[in-house]
């Protein structure tokens, strides 16, 4: 399920990237992506936990939302960097070996993501500082958990998020004082949900945990940008 989500990411991202290299670069017109530019940004999108799960269980796609504050500044007409924050959640999911509907764990990161971009391709770092999160309750034996019950994780158990991300923007609008672009992203952290002291070891399995915080939060976001050009830039 993770090889073919992410081939579809990959898919429809290179589809983007082809179709905006000729006639839609970000900067082909003397429109409002030529300046330096604030506005707002929300993408909803898709997580799944990468990484090695218990040997019966598998990932379940879990729902992703990213949005916030975005800010761009061209250096010419095919270079820029921006700046994105906000409010990153994602609930990657597994659905265990016994079980018909899958469990999802949840995260609210604060999120700073500085980056760069040639033309409509872009890559940056997104920072994730954990807010809240929760996970399922363990499943010991002879216990009556409920599917849905879930109990929340101290932010001092869960890693800080660096995650390397790659992002294609499409140029929809571009007037004098306004653009609004169709971003399409994907990201895959360097690290592991949890930090490794509050990660279950694999051979331990009598407290009914899956292995979902020793893997990385994968996610894939579409989503759109819509920003005010201040002033020129360049």
């Amino acid at each position: 399920m993770k090889r073919i989500v992410l081939s579809l990411c990959i898919l429809v991202f290179s589809a983007c990237v082809a179709s905006n290299v000729e006639a839609q670069s970000r900067y082909t017109e003397a429109g409002a992506t030529s300046k330096f530019s604030v506005g707002l940004g929300v993408a909803p999108g898709i997580s799944l936990p990468a990484g090695t799960l218990d040997k019966e269980d598998e990932a379940a796609l879990g729902f992703a939302l990213r949005a916030g504050l975005n800010i761009t500044y061209p250096l010419s007409t095919e270079m820029s960097t921006f700046l994105n924050t906000g409010i990153d959640i994602r609930n990657p999911g597994v659905k265990e070996d016994s079980l018909l509907d899958p469990r999802f764990y949840s995260v609210t990161y604060l999120y700073v993501q500085p980056g760069f971009s040639y033309s409509s391709l872009g890559l940056s770092l997104n920072i994730g500082i954990p807010m809240s999160a929760s996970e399922p309750k363990p499943r010991t034996v002879g216990s009556n958990v409920g599917v849905d019950e879930t109990q929340e994780v101290a932010t001092d158990a869960l890693e800080l998020l660096l995650e390397p991300r790659l992002n294609g923007t499409l140029t929809l609008m571009d007037e004098k004082s306004y653009w609004l672009g169709l971003d399409i992203s994907l990201g895959f952290p360097l690290n592991k949900l949890y930090k490794e002291e509050f990660q279950r070891p694999a051979e331990v399995d009598l407290d009914g945990r899956t292995l979902v915080p020793a893997t990385a939060p994968f996610s894939a976001h579409l989503g759109l940008t819509f920003q005010f050009g201040l002033f020129d830039a360049y």
